[in-house]
């Protein structure tokens, strides 16, 4: 047997290799996802009788929150992701304040969601 390693053929590589992470984001089982999280939230509100005008208005803000911190999961929401949204907006402060309190009555659905206490997230 030879000791040569074989550096031709089609599986040769020249150069540096560069190692490219994935574009698809790993999905982390014990989390929700934040769209599908968003979706049942809306949905509830409207089975629930909130003003359809609310809705647009909680929908408009929270994706934007969500955008501008590049959220995936309802678990990487925090203080810090809300801080440096409101410091980000270019509005006034009573502006940021409505903004506030409409991701405020978003997180307080996530919170206490009784559809959610109830799943197992083992699956």
């Amino acid at each position: 047997m030879s000791n040569r390693k074989r550096k031709h053929g089609i599986f040769a590589v020249k150069g540096d290799v560069v190692a490219l992470s994935s574009s698809k984001k790993e999905a982390r089982k014990d989390c929700i996802e934040i769209n599908l999280a968003l979706e049942t939230i809306f949905n509830q509100m409207r089975i629930g009788g909130n003003r359809s005008p609310t809705i647009e208005s909680y929908e408009y803000i929270i994706k934007q929150f969500v955008e501008v911190c590049h959220i995936d999961y309802v678990e990487d929401i925090n203080l810090d992701k809300l801080y440096h949204y409101l410091d980000v907006l270019e509005l006034k402060p009573a502006t940021k304040l409505i903004r506030l309190k409409s991701i405020k009555a978003v997180l307080s659905k996530f919170y206490n969601n009784q559809a959610w206490k109830s799943v197992n997230m083992e699956l």
